[in-house]
């Protein structure tokens, strides 16, 4: 399993199955909101990036990461998780196709 683990104080580590593969982020000092929203954003990011050679403009991640942190991530960052790749790019096509369509027509006409 190509995944993520995010262990409250060590930070967000790239797994396969059970062997760390690389560190993306170390813990900060936010409070737990925006902790949440800044391994979402990173979550995102790098489940996208093994398919998509474009990145998402920066306003777009941001609605898409608010949506995840929500739906997804409500124990981040007290509490340990591990999540498989495939089960952020399903929430990506799944859920997350409301927050695009919702951010898109939001700026519709500006």
């Amino acid at each position: 399993m190509h995944g993520y683990r995010w262990e409250p104080d060590a930070g967000l580590y790239a797994v396969d199955d059970d062997r760390v593969v690389g560190v993306l982020d170390t813990p900060g000092a936010a409070d737990a909101a925006e902790q949440r929203l800044k391994i979402a954003r990173r979550l995102l990011v790098e489940a996208e990036a093994s398919r998509a050679a474009r990145r998402r403009p920066p306003a777009m991640l941001d609605a898409m990461a608010e949506g995840f942190a929500q739906q997804r991530l409500a124990a981040v960052p007290q509490e340990p998780l591990t999540i498989p790749a495939a089960d952020i790019i399903a929430w990506i096509d799944g859920p997350g196709l409301d927050v695009i369509l919702g951010f898109v027509l939001s700026r519709r006409g500006r």
